[in-house]
Parts: C-alpha cells; sequence; structure tokens
C-alpha cells in the first residue's frame, strides 16, 4: 500500500471517527435539551406557584390590613427598639396623626406626652410596649394618658405582647388601646356621686342593704343591723329580717317586696318591727328596688334603704291621740250650743226678732263651721288609728255632680261654679266620702280663688278610670310646696296664705279617701295662674 492509499485510509478512518463522536456528542446534546426542558418547565412552574403565593400574599395583607382597620381599637406593632412599623386607622384616628409621621416615632417620643392618670410623666420602661419588648410581658389594661397631634389630653386602655422568632428572641411587640376619655370622666362622676350617697346616707343615719338573688344572701350595713336588733358582727338573713317585722304588717310587705321585684318599680314604705335582740319597737321607712351587676347583667340584686321614723309616727300618734281627745270633749258642749242657738231661732222666729233672727243664723254657721272641723280633726285621728270605714255601694258619678252643684248653688255667690255635663259612670264608692272629697275641692278653689272668678269642675272617663278635675283661677301652688300638698297639717307658707284659715287636713282626708278607693289624686298648678286639683277612681263594670 503506498503513502497515497494510507493517506486516503487515515482520513476515511477520522472521518469514521468524527462521525462516531458526532453521534455520541448528538445524542448527549439532545439528552441534555431534554434536561433543560424538563428543568425550564418545573422553573416555570415554580414560577407561577410563587407568583401565586405572593398574589396570595399580597391579598391576604390587604385583607388583615382591611380587618385592622374595621377593629374599634388603636393598634400598634414596632419592632425590636420600640420603632413603629404599622398602625392602624383607628391609632391615627386617636392620635389625629397621618401615617408618615407615624412611622417615623416609636412608643416613647415625646410627641405622645405620655403620663400616668395623676398627670405625671409615665417613666419609659413601665410603658406596656416597653415591657413587652424588655421583660417579655404581657400587659393588660393598663391605663394612662396622652397627647394627640392638637395637645388635646386623651386616656388610653392598652394591652401589648411581645413578638417571638421561630428562636424565642423578642423581635418587636404588638399594643391594642382604647380611647377610654369619656367613660374614664363618667367613672370619675360616678365615684363622686358614691361618694357623695355615701356621704347622704350616713348623714341621715340610714341603714342600708342589698339580697343576691340566686343565693338569697343578705348584706346589710351596720346601721340596718342595728335597726333590726341585731349585733354588728351577726350574720343575718332575708327571713330573720321579715321575722322582725310585726305580723300586722307583715304580709303587706312581703306582699309589695314581691311586687316591686316583678314590676321592676321602686317602692317605699312604713312599718313596725320589733328588734330582734333588744326587742325594741321601731318604726321604720324602708324603700325597695331590683337592680343587675353591672359587670354581669346575668345576676340579680334586691337593695334598699331603711329609716327609723320612730320619733316622728310616735309624734303623730301624741298629735292624732290629742286631737281624738280634745274633738270628743269639744263635741259635747258644741251640741248644746247647738241646741241652744236652733231653740233661740225659733223663739226669735215666733216673736219676729229679725235682728236676733240675723244673729242667731251667723252664730248657727259658726257651729257648723266648728262642728265640720271637729269632724275633720276626728276622720284624722281615725285614719292614723286604721278606724276609718268605707260604706261601698253602687253609686253614679253623674249623681255626685248633681249633689254638689245644688249644694254649690246655695252656699256659694261670690264665685261662678260651672259643672261640665257629665255621662252616666258607675262606681262601687262610698258615696258620702267621695261627695266630701268633690265639696272639699270646690270649697278649696273658692277659698283661694279672687272673687267673681270661675271654678270648672269636669270628668272625664279613659281607660277605665273616672278622672275628676276641678279647675280654678286662683294664687297656685309653688312648685317646691306641691309635692309635699296632700301631706297631713301641711299648708303653704306665704304671704297670700296669712289671712287664709285652715289646719292642712282637708286635703290629707281626700288623699286617704281616694287611696282607700284603690284611686289616685293629685294637682296641677302655676304660681299666680291658678290651679287643678284632680282625682281618678275605677270605673265599674256594669
Amino acid at each position: 500500500m503506498n503513502q497515497i492509499q494510507q493517506k486516503a485510509l487515515r482520513t476515511l478512518a477520522q472521518q469514521v471517527i468524527d462521525k462516531l463522536s458526532l453521534r455520541r456528542n448528538n445524542r448527549e446534546l439532545l439528552k441534555i435539551n431534554q434536561q433543560l426542558t424538563a428543568t425550564n418547565s418545573k422553573l416555570r412552574e415554580t414560577e407561577e406557584r410563587l407568583n401565586k403565593a405572593n398574589t396570595d400574599l399580597t391579598e391576604s395583607k390587604e385583607r388583615l390590613q382591611t380587618i385592622l382597620d374595621l377593629v374599634v381599637e388603636g393598634i400598634v406593632i414596632t419592632d425590636r427598639e420600640g420603632k413603629i412599623t404599622y398602625t392602624n386607622r383607628r391609632n391615627r384616628e386617636i392620635f389625629k396623626m397621618d401615617e408618615k409621621r407615624m412611622l417615623t416615632l416609636t412608643n416613647v417620643s415625646p410627641e405622645f406626652n405620655n403620663r400616668t392618670l395623676d398627670g405625671s410623666p409615665l417613666p419609659q420602661e413601665e410603658h406596656p410596649v416597653t415591657i413587652a419588648l424588655q421583660r417579655g410581658a404581657t400587659t393588660i389594661n393598663r391605663e394612662f394618658l396622652v397627647s394627640d397631634q392638637h395637645s388635646n389630653s386623651v386616656y388610653l386602655r392598652m394591652n401589648a405582647v411581645p413578638i417571638r422568632d421561630h428562636n424565642e428572641m423578642i423581635t418587636g411587640a404588638i399594643g391594642s388601646f382604647a380611647d377610654i376619655t369619656d367613660s374614664y370622666f363618667l367613672q370619675q362622676k360616678l365615684k363622686e356621686r358614691e361618694v357623695s350617697l355615701r356621704a347622704a346616707i350616713s348623714s341621715a343615719n340610714l341603714g342600708t342593704w342589698h339580697m343576691d338573688l340566686q343565693t338569697k344572701e343578705l348584706f346589710a350595713s351596720a346601721r340596718m343591723k342595728e335597726l333590726f336588733g341585731f349585733y354588728q358582727d351577726e350574720q343575718i338573713s332575708y327571713k330573720s329580717v321579715i321575722g322582725q317585722i310585726a305580723e300586722s304588717h307583715r304580709k303587706k310587705v312581703i306582699a309589695i317586696a314581691e311586687a316591686s321585684l316583678r314590676q321592676n318599680e321602686p317602692s317605699e314604705l312604713e312599718y313596725p318591727i320589733i328588734g330582734y335582740h333588744d326587742k325594741k319597737l321601731r318604726w321604720l321607712c324602708a324603700t325597695f328596688y331590683a337592680y343587675t351587676d353591672p359587670e354581669n347583667p346575668n345576676i340579680f340584686f334586691f337593695a334598699g334603704t331603711t329609716a327609723d321614723i320612730t320619733e316622728r309616727k310616735m309624734e303623730e300618734q301624741r298629735r292624732s291621740d290629742f286631737i281624738g281627745m280634745v274633738s270628743h270633749e269639744l263635741r259635747t258642749p258644741l251640741t248644746a250650743i247647738k241646741a241652744y242657738t236652733n231653740l233661740l231661732q225659733r223663739i226669735a222666729g215666733k216673736n219676729n226678732d229679725k235682728m236676733l233672727v240675723s244673729t242667731m243664723e251667723k252664730v248657727d254657721t259658726q257651729v257648723k263651721r266648728m262642728e265640720a272641723m271637729i269632724n275633720g280633726f276626728l276622720e284624722v285621728a281615725r285614719l292614723g288609728e286604721g278606724k276609718i270605714r268605707l260604706n261601698i255601694t253602687r253609686s253614679d258619678l253623674a249623681s255626685l255632680f248633681k249633689i254638689a252643684e245644688e249644694d254649690s248653688l246655695v252656699t256659694i255667690n261670690s264665685h261662678k261654679v260651672i259643672f261640665a255635663p257629665t255621662e252616666t259612670t258607675p262606681l262601687d264608692v262610698d258615696q258620702d266620702k267621695i261627695e266630701q272629697v268633690l265639696i272639699n275641692f270646690i270649697n278649696n278653689a273658692v277659698k283661694y280663688s279672687p272673687p267673681g272668678t270661675t271654678i270648672e269642675v269636669s270628668c272625664i272617663t279613659k281607660n277605665g278610670m273616672a278622672q275628676v278635675y276641678v279647675k280654678d283661677q286662683g294664687m297656685g301652688i309653688p312648685i317646691a310646696d306641691q309635692p309635699f300638698i296632700f301631706d297631713r297639717f301641711f299648708r303653704v307658707e306665704s304671704d297670700a296664705m296669712k289671712d287664709k284659715k285652715g289646719f292642712g287636713i282637708g286635703l290629707y282626708i281626700c288623699k286617704e279617701i281616694i287611696e282607700r278607693h284603690h284611686g289616685k289624686i293629685g294637682v296641677e298648678s302655676t304660681e299666680g295662674q291658678g290651679s287643678v286639683f284632680w282625682f281618678s277612681l275605677p270605673v265599674s263594670i256594669i
């Protein structure tokens, strides 16, 4: 084989080798391309998941931002040094500061002017966020003062907790707080009122008590125990207190207390008690009212006060006894005077002695006035002893109006008394006593109104009650005196009343009569413009 052939053979061999290498490289390149395609596919999937995660994270952040902006409390997040990194909308509203400005501050920046409730500077280490950052402790309901951007003081109630990483290292803190300025001042007012109330109770020497309606446990003040004859260190119960009430009043007290609970309305009444240890008779004026625990509306309490009115009751009893005794003693000579007056009237009539007849008529008028006064005193005495009796019969209010109108025509010539037409109105009442009330109202209107003025008497029926009104154009009653106008022996003290005679028992008797008929009585008056006295009685079912 010559050189040319050898060279050709080597060239051919090299070409075969190159082709084989190329084929092998092509196979490797194909394999690499396939791997690269798979890798690119995985990268695209990863990129899509990453984009989706970023989108979800952005949406979550926006949702969280929306939620935090809707909460009623301010939210602040700080880093490890206390620098504010997040603030919600309520936070900025409380401090009246924009977000950009807020994010330049720390929890103890001078702009906040952190102070204790007494106004002194709040030490940095006592700030709830600082406590969370430095001690890793949680603070609950810490109250302190701050200032908003306009230097207005704001009372805050704040909670703060530390933020920790996976290694339990503190990386920041979260604080939530509420503006309690209004409630703080309200609470202060309530405390002041409570202090004033306690001072009033102490000065009035009142006993106080309250009872848990679930457990029936009774809590009584020292004065309350003293009034009921218990020792101050002695534990007392509802049953033991009720047991000291005089048997004559016990059922009534229990009934009124239960009604007060059912109707959720305060009540007041007077009753006698016998002291548990000292056996002393005392009269008490007691109040009852129900309320719920402000911190737990499901817990109910029954509470009240008691005042010792023994001296007043004894004085009233002595006065009633005296009035009753004197009235009885006066009736005997008055009866004799009346008899002699009638005799002299007849003699003067027979002798046609006009002067004596006129004189005897005046004497008879005074005798009748004295008799009415004595009867009033006796009525008061009977009321105080609970001996007044009602003769209940079916009556007609229209008939009572007619009787009162006829009486007015005969006895009243100084005023114009107008009776409004009244329909038939059946009542189950003591007719004489209701007539007495109506006549008393009319006579008072005459007594306290200028001559020549008009007195209007009317009646309407509403919600099953007959309501009677007597309206005058008189001097009226001062507002301060109106709550007491029906009290026994009460009289308005004024220059206009100096020439008006009376003992303050007429309206008291009227009140007792109406209330014993299960009715109501009252007055509406403007000083200098007249008064409207009224009473209402249940209409009977025909």
